[in-house]
């Protein structure tokens, strides 16, 4: 990575020299003058992706699934590049297994997220309401099955709060170097204690921000672009969260949700 070497208003140029073993000359010369191979990164993400087209209607069969995944960047690049992704050689029969395998590992964790509803006997895939919800407030899989896990109908406005920071979407929010120290002392100035052996996790970091932004608490520069991060992506969560209550005719925990959205909205 490299900045401006020059004086700014001064100079229009600047050169940049790197220095490297006479070994390795020719390795970095060949990322100057030749394109760097790009790789799929939809291998990791896949079951989220064959959700929403399951839910859309435009898959209905492990055999639409194998389909679908024929038209995609990845089925180029593990011909072109099978040891990227896991394949130890490149035979048909090598890479019909490997496919077969992913699109099953695919089903495995929709079924068990939740989303989907396989008919054994007909082959046909289903969407479930949990799956839809999650295609319709663009949910990783991960989240409905969390989500499926830790809300019940007893749930109070406390616990919301702390079901929904602790879903899979906050687990990016960063936590730069120190910042678990300034987490111990932002918690001090509010309400919900945490133990200090959690303070540089992203779960925790995020549930002091919304409680920041309940008391509107002062924060430092960084933390209110974290906020602006956390807060835009609470509204498909709970809206999600409440679909889920809904389903599930839980009155109390469905009130309890608009209640927490409109703590979000108001900041109080």
């Amino acid at each position: 990575m490299m900045g401006r070497a020059g004086r700014p208003q001064f100079d229009d140029s600047a050169v940049a020299v790197i220095y490297v073993q006479d070994s390795k000359k020719t390795f970095y010369k060949k990322f100057l003058y030749e394109p760097f191979p790009v790789e799929s990164s939809l291998l990791p993400v896949l079951p989220n992706h064959v959700n929403a087209e399951i839910s859309a209607g435009t898959i209905d069969s492990k055999q639409g699934i194998v389909e679908y995944l024929s038209g995609t960047y990845l089925y180029r690049r593990l011909f072109a590049n099978p040891n990227y992704y896991g394949l130890e050689e490149d035979s048909e029969e090598a890479m019909l297994k490997f496919i077969t395998q992913i699109v099953d590992d695919s089903v495995s964790e929709l079924l068990q997220s939740e989303c989907i509803h396989v008919d054994p006997e007909n082959d046909v895939i289903k969407p479930t309401p949990f799956g839809r919800i999650a295609s319709v407030y663009y949910l990783q899989h991960e989240t409905i099955r969390f989500l499926v896990k830790a809300l019940h109908s007893e749930c109070s406005i406390e616990n919301m709060l702390k079901i929904l920071t602790d879903v899979p979407e906050y687990a990016e929010i960063p936590v730069r170097h120190n910042e678990d120290l300034i987490n111990t002392e932002l918690q001090k100035k509010l309400r919900i204690r945490f133990s200090t052996s959690v303070m540089g996790t992203s779960a925790c970091k995020a549930h002091l921000l919304f409680q920041a932004h309940f008391m509107r608490t002062p924060l430092p520069t960084d933390y209110r672009t974290d906020l602006k991060s956390v807060l835009d992506q609470c509204i498909r969560i709970l809206q999600a969260m409440r679909e889920m209550t809904r389903l599930r005719n839980w009155l109390s925990a469905t009130i309890n949700i608009v209640v927490l959205q409109q703590m979000c909205h108001s900041a109080r």
